[in-house]
């Protein structure tokens, strides 16, 4: 019975030490995965708009596309800089 308590403690005293690099974490997890969906889908767009009408203008979803693949490695390099500052030593 003293064990499961002092676990209990234990995470208790975890989530409470390391709050913010939980919850920044579970933001940039939410982040990465919108900007990864936002890629493919302006990857789908550039296709759409090649086939349609091969004259097409796509700088703006190029501009786009490249815009969200910088915001999906920039997510990843922040998690990056979180890890090194908060990463429990477990």
């Amino acid at each position: 019975m003293s064990d499961a308590n002092n676990l209990t403690d234990y995470f208790k005293t975890l989530l409470k030490n390391y709050k913010i690099y939980i919850i920044s974490l579970i933001a940039i997890s939410i982040m990465g995965a919108l900007f990864s969906v936002a890629v493919d889908y302006k990857i789908k767009e550039i296709i759409d708009a090649i086939v349609s009408n091969s004259n097409a203008n796509i700088g703006l979803l190029l501009l786009l596309f490249v815009f969200y693949k910088l915001m999906h490695h920039g997510v990843f390099f922040i998690e990056r800089l979180f890890d090194i500052k908060y990463r429990p030593r477990v």
